[in-house]
């Protein structure tokens, strides 16, 4: 067997496989993923590999897993620390939201297969921040022979980076997490003074939210969205606004990162009056 790589600043690292016979044989398969890992180290931002049918099986395809497959969503149980697979990817993602990922890099097509045979949630985080989302697997809209996929995901809970990173099979990034949610959201139940001033706030900014919206024309949204609870729907209009390029990524990913719901709903709707000035 031989194997021959070639790297560029603009198209990552291009791998390729000739083999003088018929494939087979364990050993054969360990020579190539050893050299998989080798080559597509975390400093590459991009890869590609182009091997045979049952390669590209072995490696990447999750068993038995075909288009149109959906998976029921795994909650994470508690707030605790947890290891799990890493995509770094600049998009904003929310709990409760649901967004397609097309899958090509070698590093990601592993975390598909890895992520559906052992039934594991795995981590979107921005480049820019170090507070994430652990997402589920939804759905398998398209998978081809090669393993390049486009899946549905949706946000679970929110993470903070450990920092405590590995890089395993074909780059892809494992690392510690430690989830948390919105400060007092366990509480809402013991009705006190301050929770019930709490609550008014609360019902103040999502009618000012609303009426915002409803004044930009998203009847829908509000719709789909309008009676979720209150944690959902800020995180609701936060995917929402995140598409709108006038607003900076540092607010978007503010939006994700704090713990308060009632500042995240005052930032939200100060992002809504700043478009009547756009």
């Amino acid at each position: 067997a031989t194997v021959e790589a070639e790297s560029g600043e603009a198209d990552g690292v291009v791998a390729g496989f000739g083999f003088d016979g018929a494939l087979n044989g364990q050993e054969v398969r360990n020579l190539v993923k050893h050299f998989l890992n080798e080559t597509f180290k975390k400093d590459f931002s991009t890869g590609y590999f182009v091997g045979s049918n049952e390669l590209m099986e072995e490696f990447f395809l999750p068993k038995g897993v075909k288009a149109g497959d959906s998976f029921a969503v795994a909650l994470p149980k508690g707030l605790a620390t947890k290891r799990l697979p890493i995509f770094r990817l600049p998009v904003f993602m929310y709990p409760g939201v649901q967004i397609p990922l097309r899958i090509f890099e070698p590093r990601y097509k592993s975390l598909v297969k890895y992520c559906i045979e052992k039934e594991s949630p795995f981590g979107i985080i921005h480049p820019e921040s170090e507070c994430g989302c652990v997402v589920n697997i939804v759905k398998v809209d398209d998978i081809s022979n090669s393993a390049e996929s486009i899946i549905s995901v949706q946000g679970a809970v929110r993470f903070r980076s450990l920092a405590n990173s590995t890089f395993e099979d074909f780059g892809l990034e494992f690392d510690d997490v430690e989830m948390f949610e919105d400060v007092g959201a366990v509480q809402r139940n013991e009705m006190t003074l301050n929770t019930e001033e709490q609550l008014s706030t609360e019902l103040s900014l999502r009618k000012s939210i609303t009426n915002l919206l409803e004044e930009f024309n998203y009847k829908h949204f509000i719709q789909t969205n309008g009676n979720k609870d209150i944690h959902e729907f800020s995180f609701a209009v936060a995917h929402e606004l995140s598409h709108i390029n006038t607003i900076s990524d540092e607010e978007k990913l503010k939006w994700l990162e704090i713990s308060d719901v009632n500042e995240r709903l005052e930032l939200l709707k100060n992002a809504l009056l700043s478009l009547r000035q756009v």
